[in-house]
């Protein structure tokens, strides 16, 4: 068995006089799924915003390779290749596809513009990379809630990411949706990226991770 790409050792987190986490072990390998499941309160969300750095442990350790790292926000979780898909997805709705793809780190045209042909050509070559056949020229807000979905995990992955976070990503979907979006995780996890899948759907388990 290959080492852990991502290991948590004795992770505690307080708020005020509230334990949310006590002492919680957790590894993550290249190309695993791992389907995390509880109640609400169970420290779900709080052990993934310790991952993304939301939050930071108040007892405990990350490591990322075998090596330690601190991840005092989310733009060095970001960083060190860790990337978080919450419900509330980091898409701007009345901007295309490939703009949201490309926000905050648009490509450029000397004096100053926007290359726009050059976005919507490599955001079709980051679709397509995992089989979807999404015009980058779109509207985000003219998507499906699956579609969306799907997009923001292309975003996610555009910055070099090895582990993605998914809080509850078909909460909102149709069974078709939901087969789409297991079939895109199922490419990534074969490519090497490893998953973290936090659900309440007990039947959607066995069918994603394992």
């Amino acid at each position: 068995m290959s080492a852990p790409l991502l290991s948590v050792t004795g992770a505690v987190k307080r708020f005020g006089g509230v334990q949310a986490l006590r002492g919680v072990d957790f590894d993550l390998r290249a190309g695993e799924i791992h389907a995390l499941l509880g109640e609400n309160g169970a420290g779900k969300s709080t052990l993934m915003n310790l991952l993304s750095g939301v939050y930071t442990p108040d007892e405990g350790t990350i490591q990322i390779d075998g090596r330690q790292v601190a991840l005092n926000n989310p733009r060095e979780a970001q960083a060190a290749g860790i990337a978080t898909i919450f419900q509330e997805l980091d898409l701007v709705p009345t901007l295309d596809v490939a703009a949201n793809l490309f926000l905050g780190r648009e490509l450029m045209r000397p004096g100053g513009f926007l290359d726009v042909p050059a976005m919507r050509s490599e955001a079709r070559k980051r679709l397509e990379a995992i089989e979807l056949a999404i015009d980058p020229a779109r509207l985000v807000a003219d998507l499906s809630i699956g579609q969306r979905q799907v997009v923001a995990i292309v975003k996610a992955l555009s910055y070099a990411s090895r582990v993605l976070i998914m809080d509850e990503p078909t909460a909102a979907l149709t069974v078709a949706e939901v087969e789409r979006l297991f079939d895109v995780m199922r490419k990534l996890a074969a490519s090497g990226v490893g998953i973290v899948y936090i659900s309440h759907r007990l039947e959607e388990v066995p069918r994603i991770a394992g």
